[in-house]
């Protein structure tokens, strides 16, 4: 596996829906391999496949083990831990609460911007050999699926920015 170049600073690039995993083969758990090596040289929560200019939706998640801290991705009673392979991120429900908090993003490097997400979300996907499975997810976990799913459509965190705390530009009402 590689460490792959992450775009940078290019919402133009970012923004290009990607397409669903039909292959589940060795080309697919290369890309799942770099992505985890790439997540990990860069300390970050998640990274999505057109983060590194693969129009697929597929991403790696560092899910950290303090639940009481970050919140939890369950599959069943089974919590998910380390570094998780996720193709064709689905949210089929989520909760009634949402919370604002300060995101960053590895395409965007040292800005932190407000965004309002679900605090609890409901997620098909598949395995890297194309099995189904669901993921329930809370807190700062389920943020980052929803942050992950966002790329697969061409949005960003300043897609996402929470209007109350956008900074006003001189002119504007």
């Amino acid at each position: 596996m590689s460490v792959r170049e992450i775009i940078t600073n290019d919402r133009a690039a970012l923004s290009v829906p990607s397409l669903s995993v039909a292959i589940f083969d060795a080309t697919l758990r290369k890309l799942l391999g770099d992505l985890a090596d790439t997540l990990e040289a860069h300390d970050g929560f998640g990274l999505a496949a057109p983060q590194v200019g693969v129009r697929e939706r597929c991403c790696v998640l560092a899910l950290p083990p303090d639940t009481k801290q970050w919140g939890a991705a369950r599959v069943g009673e089974q919590v998910l831990v380390g570094l998780v392979p996720i193709v064709n991120p689905v949210i089929v429900w989520h909760g009634r609460v949402r919370a604002v908090a300060d995101e960053g993003c590895l395409s965007f490097p040292g800005q932190r911007i407000p965004i309002r997400r679900y605090v609890a979300v409901r997620v098909q996907a598949n395995m890297t050999d194309g099995t189904p499975f669901e993921i329930l997810a809370s807190g700062e976990v389920a943020r980052a699926f929803q942050h992950e799913i966002d790329h697969f459509d061409g949005k960003t965190i300043f897609d996402r920015q929470d209007p109350r705390f956008r900074p006003r530009l001189r002119g504007e009402d």
